[in-house]
């Protein structure tokens, strides 16, 4: 459930940050949804965390209200 009801519109809004060139997730049993992201050498750290931010904030209207406020 938490797959495709959480991780995948996360994912889907996490992975068109500029300079992101891979991501993995992996939801697990007690429904967190740990992840990691690389990015391109040179970039702006403080900014990939703002742009990452941003797209979660604009997919977390659609998911489970259990989710909202999870962190």
């Amino acid at each position: 459930m938490v797959a495709n009801t959480v991780a995948a519109p996360l994912e889907q809004a996490i992975n068109g940050v500029d300079d992101m060139i891979y991501m993995n997730s992996l939801a697990a049993s007690d429904g967190s949804l740990p992840d990691h992201r690389d990015l391109r050498h040179g970039t702006d750290p403080d900014q990939a965390t703002i742009d990452v931010n941003n797209n979660v904030q604009k997919v977390l209207p659609t998911l489970p209200r259990m989710c909202a406020g999870s962190g």
